[in-house]
């Protein structure tokens, strides 16, 4: 019982700091329950947060734009670095069509994150395609030198994977920024 009171109740970290403290002091017993159901509560976490952003995917692709951003501030939240949900959701505060959307002050730091998250999970592909929506976040905000620097990162991965539209799409967007315009999609 006090396992599951203890898992419900407090973060990943925590579970798993009490876990190994528990385990040092001989109560492996304790140690793996808690162990057990932290890491079975982030799952679920993680799956729900998922399932919140494939709902906003959703809401995007039918023109609710406004419930979109919601789902994606809710799947993208603290905690939660999954790559392709946070790199959406920045390109999504960085490149919308609709400029009442834009945000860079939000996309960057979202972008931030997505980077390192694709880097963590050693995901060459995404690492390029999120610092190329790092570099758009950044041309955005309106610091043209980053974006530069971000996005002839982006372009030498995808040479390097010889992925010939992502080459010719950062190439496009490259040529922007060197020319200090931002980068926006096309309206639907």
């Amino acid at each position: 019982m006090f396992c599951r009171k203890f898992t419900a109740t407090r973060s990943l970290p925590l579970c798993i700091a009490a876990s190994i403290s528990l385990m040092v002091g001989s109560n492996q017993n304790s140690a793996t329950c808690l162990f057990a159901g932290a890491t079975t509560r982030a799952s679920a976490e993680e799956s729900s947060r998922s399932e919140i952003y494939h709902q906003g995917l959703e809401l995007q692709k039918a023109g609710h734009l406004k419930d979109a951003a919601a789902k994606f501030e809710a799947a993208t939240g603290e905690g939660y670095e999954y790559a392709p949900a946070l790199n959406h959701f920045c390109w999504f505060l960085s490149a919308n069509a609709d400029e009442a959307f834009r945000d860079a002050k939000r996309a960057v730091p979202l972008g931030e994150r997505a980077v390192t998250a694709a880097k963590a999970a050693q995901d060459v592909k995404m690492s390029g395609d999120c610092l190329d929506t790092l570099a758009v976040a950044y041309a955005e905000s309106g610091d043209f030198a980053k974006a530069v620097e971000l996005e002839t990162a982006a372009l030498e991965i995808a040479k390097g994977e010889k992925s010939r539209d992502r080459i010719h799409a950062f190439s496009d967007r490259l040529d922007l920024f060197q020319k200090r315009t931002p980068y926006h999609d096309k309206p639907k």
